[in-house]
């Protein structure tokens, strides 16, 4: 599979439990399958599989303010994870 389509699915379940918390739906749902999903993953190098777990796993234990700056943290990290991606591909 290719990590481009990884990094969408991790953006997007990011996004997503953004609206469900802000909505009050139940988000620990996609919190516990984003972590399932990143830490059983043999695609991602083991820095970024760290990295972006280390920033979501406290997600479950902060406020809503540093919830929403951590989410958009981690979105940027992966953003930055796809521009290397395909910067290498382009160059390979």
């Amino acid at each position: 599979m290719d990590t481009s389509i990884i990094y969408k699915h991790i953006i997007s379940s990011l996004y997503k439990m953004l609206c469900w918390r802000e909505e009050g739906k139940h988000w620990h749902t996609i919190y516990d399958e984003l972590l399932s999903e990143i830490t059983f993953n043999d695609i991602l190098s083991d820095e970024a599989k760290g990295t972006i777990v280390l920033k979501i796993i406290t997600l479950k234990y902060i406020d809503f303010t540093n919830f929403r700056q951590t989410i958009f943290e981690v979105i940027n990290y992966v953003d930055s994870l796809r521009g290397v991606q395909g910067k290498s591909t382009l160059q390979g």
